[in-house]
């Protein structure tokens, strides 16, 4: 029996500790079962979608029997009155945070709440009208990092994502598959973060275009120095409204879905890869002055 696996609201927001607790079950735990009669009790507060019974849930759907209790009930009752009444509910929730208080009480996962995005416009076509093909790239610069390469059209100031890369691959490999993409989609510029190795990518995917006769496609290089944090916040209700995403995207680009739409407002992020690139893409489309980027002539 697993009980109150998730202590308070630090724990809920930190997808470290939610992979932690994760990786204890699969690795761990269920080792330890003998035979095939055992049967595993979880109870726990639903502090976020992808806490453990989340993750149980998700994995396990036809194993997994769900039983959920909320303080106040559909019809406006209390659950149970010797528990808790609603004068006591009241008083205790009057000055509540009202994410911990979905989280407590009616089983609303917290980072439900939390989310920085919770969808995105999905288009059929592209719009009519002059069109710009752009791309950027933010390299891996970590082990735990993700190569983030976004191929959109700009028109009349609006964004519609074409096509993803998204992988946590070498970069002998990303280096061949961005430049494939770039040579395919006809794209007129492309910018990456020279931070951390960004450049010496750029120059390599610069190379293979080359080499296949592409001088179309301007490759830019810029340095990225400002606080991710607050840039992908700053740009979220931008991002929201002008980034169109292609139908099915989230079945397209898994793990770009994955990480936009499960990224904290407040709180540790294990990714944060594509609200990262959303945020220089917002830089250079609505704010090219300040974004630092510079265009050069092919060569």
């Amino acid at each position: 029996m697993i009980d109150d696996i998730i202590k308070n609201d630090k724990e809920a927001y930190n997808e470290i500790v939610l992979e932690g607790h994760w990786g204890w079950l699969v690795n761990t735990m269920l080792s330890r079962t003998e035979g095939d009669d055992w049967k595993v009790y979880v109870f726990m507060t639903r502090w976020a979608k992808g806490d453990l019974a989340g993750r149980i849930i998700e994995a396990f759907p036809d194993e997994v029997e769900v039983i959920t209790y909320k303080a106040i009930q559909d019809d406006g009752s209390m659950l149970c009155e010797s528990v808790l009444t609603r004068h006591d509910f009241e008083l205790k929730t009057k000055e509540m945070n009202p994410d911990i208080v979905e989280a407590n009480y009616n089983q609303q996962p917290i980072d439900v709440k939390g989310r920085l995005f919770t969808e995105f416009t999905e288009y059929e076509t592209l719009p009519a009208g002059e069109r710009k093909r752009r791309n950027y790239t933010d390299t891996a610069d970590t082990g735990a990092d993700f190569l983030c390469s976004v191929f959109y059209d700009e028109v009349d100031g609006d964004v519609y994502v074409t096509d993803v890369v998204m992988t946590d691959d070498a970069m002998e490999t990303t280096e061949q598959l961005v430049a494939d993409r770039l040579d395919a989609d006809q794209v007129n510029e492309a910018v990456f973060e020279s931070n951390n190795g960004g450049r010496g990518f750029s120059r390599k995917v610069e190379r293979l275009l080359k080499e296949r006769g592409n001088r179309k496609c301007v490759i830019n290089a810029v340095p990225q120095t400002g606080n991710k944090e607050a840039r992908i916040l700053t740009s979220s209700a931008w991002v929201g409204k002008h980034v169109f995403m292609p139908r099915g995207w989230k079945q397209k680009f898994p793990e770009f879905a994955k990480q936009l739409l499960s990224y904290q407002k407040k709180g540790k992020n294990k990714h944060d890869d594509a609200p990262d690139v959303l945020a220089a893409i917002y830089e250079a489309v609505a704010n090219p002055q300040k974004s630092g980027f510079r265009v050069r002539t092919a060569d």
